[in-house]
């Protein structure tokens, strides 16, 4: 599965392939990065989060994406919840096409309550 999802990638203009791991990391390192430079001041929280899939829309992070594939996709905790979800709405809202794959089945994507 995803030896398929790379090649098909690959042969897409500005697609970005992650693993779940390393887009929690990224976003986990980016948002404390941020954080530490603006002295936790200007952005925070969700307005933060959005600022990072903007920055990321338009190249600036991850270089050019028109599409993401996140392999391997789950929501184990609330924290990745809360980092992921707000993240993947805005860079969809900013034009990017999502794509996921997962070992799971969708109802087991999530163990946290209420999701």
């Amino acid at each position: 599965k995803t030896t398929a999802a790379k090649l098909l990638f690959r042969s897409l203009p500005a697609a970005v392939h992650l693993h779940y791991d390393e887009l929690v990391r990224l976003l986990r390192t980016e948002f404390h990065s941020h954080r530490k430079k603006a002295g936790g001041g200007q952005k925070a929280g969700l307005e933060l989060l959005r600022y990072l899939a903007r920055k990321t829309a338009r190249g600036s992070l991850l270089g050019p994406v028109s599409v993401l594939f996140v392999d391997e996709m789950q929501l184990p905790t609330i924290q990745d919840c809360s980092l992921v979800i707000p993240f993947l709405a805005e860079l969809k809202a900013r034009g990017c096409t999502l794509v996921y794959t997962s070992n799971k089945a969708p109802s087991a994507l999530t163990t946290a309550p209420n999701l």
